[in-house]
């Protein structure tokens, strides 16, 4: 059981994030001059736009947009990140817990492309964003980190998010699984759960769970559930590969980015023959 053509082909020249993150990381090009002349402009683009409120263009949405592209590429401590996280998490607390309503954007499906959540609530998509972003930036012991995952962990289990919310599950369970301690949880164990229930035999989970989306988050998960499901998932991408080595439509980076992370964090075996 092999991969049939090289996945790493479509970053070789890319400028997105996880293009960058994938040629410095996978192919090996950090010492590349064209790689850092690209790194530059896009890390250049990523920091722009910056306005007085501590966001991005006034938005949630972009703010969230530039800060995951950040984590894939600059990753430094930095001011403008730092604040930019700080004035996030004020606006998950606002939204989430006090119930106001500002600074939520229009969540075209579109404009998630390159972000590891779907489109769902506005108050979930943002509080489940504030709380992956502060902890993949080292800040996942912060007591207002801790709080509002126990508030959002309460949440779910109050209102049994599973079968009436599946797209605000999918972006929690994003959130719980990359945090060291709510990774391990009970209600993470439970979502497993839930998931391997909607596994078909075909390795693919039922609608509405996007497949590299859920492929990602559970092998973020250090679990024999979660490793199960990864097992099933590879039949499908082992028959769904495009020629040029791509999953998703036709060159779909993002897609390929998502599946080619999970597979190196479970499976790097199937890479060997690659980068």
């Amino acid at each position: 059981m092999e991969l049939e053509y090289d996945p790493l082909t479509v970053f070789r020249k890319s400028v997105t994030p996880w293009g960058l993150y994938a040629r410095k990381r996978w192919l090996g090009q950090g010492d590349d001059p064209a790689f850092g002349t690209d790194f530059n402009r896009t890390v250049g683009e990523l920091l722009a736009d910056r306005t007085s409120d501590g966001l991005w263009s006034h938005s949630a949405l972009i703010t969230i947009q530039r800060l995951f592209g950040l984590h894939l590429t600059r990753r430094d401590p930095d001011p403008v990140i730092d604040r930019a996280l700080d004035r996030l998490m004020d606006l998950a607390r606002e939204i989430f817990v006090e119930n106001r309503t500002t600074h939520v954007d229009d969540l075209d499906p579109v404009a998630l492309e390159g972000l590891p959540f779907t489109q769902s609530r506005s108050d979930v998509f943002i509080t489940s964003a504030a709380l992956f972003l502060w902890t993949v930036f080292g800040r996942a012991d912060d007591r207002n980190v801790l709080g509002l995952y126990g508030r959002l962990t309460a949440e779910c289990l109050q209102n049994d998010f599973y079968d009436h919310d599946p797209s605000s599950f999918t972006n929690i369970f994003r959130a719980l699984a990359v945090h060291p301690e709510f990774a391990s949880s009970p209600l993470v164990e439970s979502a497993t759960a839930y998931l391997a229930e909607r596994q078909a035999d075909s390795g693919r989970w039922e609608d509405p769970f996007p497949f590299f989306l859920t492929f990602n988050a559970l092998a973020h998960l250090d679990t024999d559930m979660a490793g199960d499901q990864i097992e099933k998932a590879i039949v499908p991408l082992l028959s769904s590969q495009n020629a040029d080595g791509s999953w998703g439509k036709p060159s779909s980076e993002w897609e390929t980015f998502l599946a080619v992370h999970g597979i190196k964090r479970k499976r790097a075996d199937l890479l060997s023959a690659w980068g």
